[in-house]
């Protein structure tokens, strides 16, 4: 089964976000500047007072003549040791203001690195998905430990991950821990005739589920009918069956959407992040 490229969407996203939160971060000064973070006007002029009794205190003037601007301190702080003229972006950060807006948008730089590391974790679950499919797909039912052999997974998150193909509606597999194996319900529908023991070519007359979940012996051999050669004559049937996947069970993750993700991308990154989980999940 195809899966939607989602982290592919996701570091496009993280990119993206990154590349404008750090133009933002770079523009602030200016942009501080102009929201009336430091000076009200390019033509005001913001100087550094140090007065006698040792304190700091910023004064934006129109005046550029240090004399009057001495005169002026001295007349709303007292007495003054010294003043000297500051940038504009000393001015915003002596304000505050732009101190509050770079803590803000530091808080924003979360966004696009959970983006970035939800599509590493997305990627995972993807590939580990799609070789628990793959190993199953063939034949629709398999032993557990044969299949965490051919994936190199754990019991538990094979477990997990098929729980995750059948919300999906790839399937509607079943684990059969008695019995030590996954297979797909459908399969049990079908049955499987036996008309003769390969091991000592005695008649049979067995009829089995196709999902192979219990098979007999031989009453002669006492020989389990071999999975392998039941496996082989139930082929077409698995064939129609992977073709013919069974509706998405209620709860299935909604389908991913490249617009809806750009979209919210946009407007409010954290609904991007969370639409592209639930897809991916």
């Amino acid at each position: 089964m195809r899966e939607p490229n989602i982290p592919a969407a996701l570091i496009t996203g993280g990119v993206a976000l990154l590349l404008a939160y750090g133009a933002l971060w770079i523009a602030l000064p200016t942009m501080g500047s102009l929201l009336g973070a430091g000076p009200a006007a390019s033509a005001e002029i913001t100087y550094e007072i140090v007065t006698t009794s040792g304190a700091r205190e910023l004064l934006t003037v129109e005046e550029a003549d240090p004399a009057a601007v001495l005169m002026l301190a001295g007349e709303r702080f007292g007495g003054v040791e010294s003043l000297r003229r500051v940038s504009e972006e000393e001015a915003a950060t002596g304000h505050g203001e732009l101190r509050r807006m770079r803590t803000s948008l530091a808080g924003l730089f979360l966004l696009p690195i959970g983006m970035l590391v939800l599509a590493s974790a997305v990627g995972d679950r993807q590939r580990a998905r799609q070789r628990v499919w793959k190993a199953i797909s063939p034949t629709l039912t398999v032993d557990l430990e044969e299949l965490a052999r051919a994936t190199g997974l754990g019991r538990d998150p094979i477990l997990k991950l098929v729980r995750s193909i059948n919300r999906r509606g790839w399937a509607q597999l079943v684990v059969h821990e008695s019995a030590s194996r996954v297979a797909d319900s459908r399969l049990s529908n079908n049955g499987i005739n036996v008309d003769y023991c390969p091991y000592c070519n005695a008649r049979a007359s067995a009829h089995l589920k196709a999902d192979l979940v219990h098979v007999p012996t031989c009453p002669s051999c006492m020989n389990e009918y071999p999975r392998e050669q039941l496996i082989k004559q139930s082929e077409a049937l698995v064939r129609k069956l992977v073709a013919s996947p069974p509706p998405a069970p209620r709860g299935a993750p909604p389908r991913f959407s490249v617009g809806l993700f750009a979209l919210l991308t946009l407007v409010f990154p954290p609904l991007a992040i969370v639409h592209a989980w639930r897809a991916a999940w």
